[in-house]
């Protein structure tokens, strides 16, 4: 099945569908994590250029502060919901925390150096006060908040832009879309933040009819297109050059004050994401998450500590499921 479709699409999407050098399924979208961020909060707070490093964004992120105690660079709850951001942003700081061989799992939540970075990072923003913790992601709250500029950017993947077009129509004009700071300067390195496939299990009873399907919906340029135009974001190459993809749509543009968003979201999706080992139990992770990682950001403790129990905790779970879980 790989011949003629390996190099349709983006390196990052194909990597998802594989396993062990061998292909399960067809990639339908992406995700390619984005700095969706209020310019006009930005300039008021005299932040007059977009935070290209990490380092810029927290000296920004206090500025912002500074407007008023509302005011915050962003906002993360520990909520399950931030589960696949947290992730994503260990994926970007080079980490690798869960490894797997077969029916051998690795998981390292505190040794890991790119999970050490992402958590003494975020630490730091919590300590001082620089992010909103009381918000729950995709909560109304947190809508209001992406409406009145009182959260002024997310770092979120790039299907997010319909999103903030129905969550939050009053900040209409004021948003726009940059790549994602880096840790150093000069680097040119993102992940992946959501994105879907399709697959077909070995008991399909229709498997022609299954295959047209899958084949429509992620291969055929007029089924791109249809999920494109309802707010997807692409995960094949040829669409994400394609000139009306590029253009974007009226609604979209005016909301982003002119910007030619999806270039900017397109060369995003060409920076270089790595390789990121998802653990075969992912769904407890995206469901557990929040029951450790909340109570650091409420402050009851640090951050290590919460990754430190999420870590044993997704070892007696993997146990449970007849995996052979060590802490790597």
């Amino acid at each position: 099945m790989s011949k003629g479709y390996s190099d349709f699409y983006q390196e990052g999407t194909w990597k998802g569908v594989q396993v062990n050098g061998k292909t399960y399924g067809l990639p339908v979208d992406s995700g390619p994590n984005a700095l969706f961020y209020n310019k006009a909060i930005f300039g008021k707070a005299g932040v007059t250029s977009v935070p290209t490093t990490w380092q810029e964004y927290y000296e920004a992120a206090k500025k912002i502060h500074a407007l008023g105690s509302d005011y915050y660079i962003t906002s993360d709850a520990g909520d399950n919901n931030q589960s696949t951001v947290f992730m994503s942003l260990i994926a970007q700081a080079g980490g690798k925390p869960f490894t797997v061989d077969g029916e051998k799992i690795g998981i390292d939540l505190t040794g890991d150096a790119g999970t050490r970075k992402t958590v003494n990072y975020w630490q730091k923003m919590i300590d001082e006060g620089l992010v909103n913790t009381k918000v729950s992601s995709w909560s109304d709250e947190w809508n209001r908040g992406l409406g009145d500029g009182t959260i002024a950017s997310l770092i979120i993947g790039a299907w997010m832009p319909n999103n903030l077009l129905s969550g939050a129509p009053k900040a209409s004009g004021n948003f726009r879309i940059a790549t994602i700071p880096q840790w150093e300067s000069g680097e040119n390195v993102n992940s992946e933040n959501g994105g879907s496939s399709l697959v077909m299990i070995k008991g399909t009873k229709n498997k022609d009819a299954a295959w047209k399907f899958m084949d429509y919906v992620c291969h055929d340029s007029k089924g791109i297109k249809a999920r494109i135009d309802a707010g997807a974001f692409p995960a094949d190459k040829n669409t994400l050059k394609a000139s009306w993809f590029l253009s974007g749509n009226d609604k979209l543009t005016t909301y982003f004050g002119g910007q030619q968003y999806n270039k900017v979201l397109a060369e995003a999706a060409s920076q270089d994401i790595g390789d990121f080992q998802f653990l075969p139990f992912w769904s407890q992770v995206q469901n557990t998450f929040g029951d450790y990682a909340g109570k650091a950001y409420r402050g009851d403790e640090k951050l290590s500590t919460a990754m430190s129990d999420f870590q044993k905790s997704l070892i007696d779970y993997g146990k449970q499921q007849g995996f052979t879980v060590t802490a790597s």
